[in-house]
């Protein structure tokens, strides 16, 4: 019995997700992108879905 170790070739080349490696040298997207901030900015509150679903036809999006 022979014992033989096979490598895979992995057909993706480029940086894997989450990675630091920038892609073609841009910086990435959401670099400048600040969480706290738009914590900060965020309000939560409840509301009826009339008053949701206007608010998603205002915004010119339209429910599937």
């Amino acid at each position: 019995m022979t014992n033989t170790q096979r490598k895979t070739n992995s057909a993706y080349t480029g940086p894997y997700p989450g990675s630091d490696m920038n892609e073609f040298g841009q910086d990435r997207p959401g670099a400048n992108f600040d969480l706290r901030d738009t914590l900060v900015e965020t309000q939560v509150r409840e509301v009826s879905l009339t008053e949701f679903l206007a608010a998603l036809k205002q915004a010119g999006k339209y429910p599937a």
